[in-house]
């Protein structure tokens, strides 16, 4: 372990360089409170009892299918410095059964062929960041240095691309 950022010892990153974190699949999340401060609540008596913040977490965790259909939830626990859950992503190119070798005992998702969401759920409106997006030409551009394109590019790429495990989380 010698890679150092700012002068610190930091680990390797455990995300696999090559791999698309929108293709359907099983994923084990973990999400660490700052400095790793017991945010969430504390176990009292061998049991864990959330603060304030802790039912937030709880409930947005739970919200995620709302914002994001093609989302199903398995377990999670959340502990007083972090929380530990599994996403499934489903898309129309395959099913969580397939992608992740288990069952989900969940029901179908009746999907809306023209646009690809749950027919059953309202549509959730989510801001991108405008560089992910790829815009059309635009010649009032024309008269701008190369480099605000390359900038672009440059941000388009590095930018959490929509479905993906960054946005959803």
């Amino acid at each position: 372990m010698t890679d150092k950022f700012k002068n610190k010892y930091r680990i390797p990153s455990a995300r696999l360089k090559n791999w698309d974190y929108r293709n359907d699949g099983a994923y084990f999340i973990t999400i660490c409170t700052k400095d790793r401060t017991p945010f969430f609540g504390n176990v009292v008596d061998g049991k864990m009892q959330l603060s304030e913040i802790g039912k937030l977490a709880h409930q947005y965790w739970k919200e995620i299918p709302e914002h994001c259909p093609f989302v199903k939830l398995d377990a999670f626990v959340i502990m007083p410095n972090h929380m530990h859950g599994i996403l499934m992503i489903k898309t129309l190119q395959g099913n969580i059964s397939d992608a992740a070798g288990m069952d989900t005992d969940g029901a179908d998702v009746d999907m809306d062929d023209a646009t690809g969401v749950d027919a059953g759920v309202d549509a959730v409106k989510t801001l991108q960041c405008n560089v992910s997006i790829r815009q059309p030409h635009d010649a009032s551009r024309m008269g701008q240095p190369h480099n605000a394109n390359c900038t672009n590019n440059i941000m388009r790429n590095i930018s959490p691309k929509p479905g993906s495990i960054s946005t959803i989380i």
